[in-house]
Order: C-alpha cells, then sequence, then structure tokens
C-alpha cells in the first residue's frame, strides 16, 4: 500500500470514529410549579337598623359579602357583642344615653330566614357560615331580630357592635 492510501484510510477510520464519539442527545424533564394562596379581596358587612322598639318582635337584614380566590374554603363567625352580660346566643343592645348602660334590649342574629340557626361562634348551640368560594362575591344575609315582650325600657338610642370574622385556607 502507499502511504498516502493508507494516511487518508486512517483519516477517513478516525472521523468516523471521532463522529460517532460525539454524536448522540440526550433529555431530563424539568418540573415547574407554583402555589396559589388562598386570599380574600373583598370582606364587607353590611350594619343592621331596626326599627323603633315598641315592645313587640322586629325583624331587620344585614349582609356579609366576601370575594375570595375560587377553591378557597371559608367559615364566617360572630363574637357575642359589647353587651353587659351578652353571649353568642343572646346578645344585648344597650342604651347609649349617659347613665343607662343599664339599660339593654336582648337580640339575635340568625343565618337563616326562618330564624332558627342562631348565627354565632359555634358554641353555646350557634353555628358558624361555611363555604366554598367561587371567585365572585357571595354575599350572606344575617337575619337579625330584637325580641318582643321587654318592656320597662327607658327612651334612648340602643347599640351593640359585633366582631364578624372571615377565616379562610
Amino acid at each position: 500500500m502507499k502511504p498516502c492510501t493508507t494516511f487518508l484510510r486512517l483519516f477517513l477510520l478516525l472521523t468516523i470514529i471521532t463522529s460517532t464519539a460525539f454524536a448522540g442527545q440526550a433529555t431530563a424533564n424539568l418540573t415547574v410549579t407554583t402555589q396559589v394562596e388562598a386570599s380574600c379581596s373583598t370582606f364587607n358587612v353590611s350594619n343592621i337598623a331596626f326599627a323603633a322598639y315598641s315592645g313587640t318582635a322586629i325583624n331587620q337584614t344585614g349582609t356579609v359579602t366576601i370575594n375570595c380566590i375560587a377553591g378557597a374554603s371559608y367559615d364566617i363567625s360572630m363574637g357575642a357583642g359589647l353587651g353587659a352580660g351578652a353571649t353568642v346566643a343572646a346578645r344585648y343592645l344597650t342604651n347609649q344615653t349617659s347613665g343607662m348602660s343599664d339599660q339593654k334590649l336582648e337580640y339575635k342574629l340568625y343565618s337563616d330566614s326562618g330564624r332558627t340557626v342562631l348565627w354565632g361562634d359555634g358554641t353555646a348551640g350557634t353555628s358558624t357560615v361555611a363555604g366554598t368560594a367561587t371567585g365572585a362575591d357571595q354575599v350572606h344575609t344575617i337575619y337579625g331580630t330584637v325580641t318582643g315582650g321587654q318592656t320597662g325600657r327607658k327612651v334612648g338610642t340602643y347599640q351593640d357592635t359585633v366582631v364578624v370574622t372571615l377565616t379562610f385556607n
């Protein structure tokens, strides 16, 4: 064999081996994740303003409006209020006239229109309102009643403040 032909054969053989050694392909999977956390963009409570009390039961409504991210679970509870001796099952409007803080009217808050389910914190025979958020405004009605037959009350403006709590996750 001629040296030139041998060299050419050797060159071609090395080129093929080198090409084969560097040729190939590998793949791997990349996992991409995130966490969408529960959040609420709206939480509003409308006040309840009862008509003047004359001894008979009076009813009125208010609302709790929430807007939480779709799929979040939520729970709405209500405290006892500030009336002396109040519980979540029996709240009191207190006369705001100076020196009349011992004058009070009992009232109740319910989560149903039949006024049978007391809305509270889940204790003392009360329930909370729970649900799953839709991503749109959800309005829950508060059904209030000042109980009838309360006599001996003095003239004045009776008022209470109840803390409403929205818990979500």
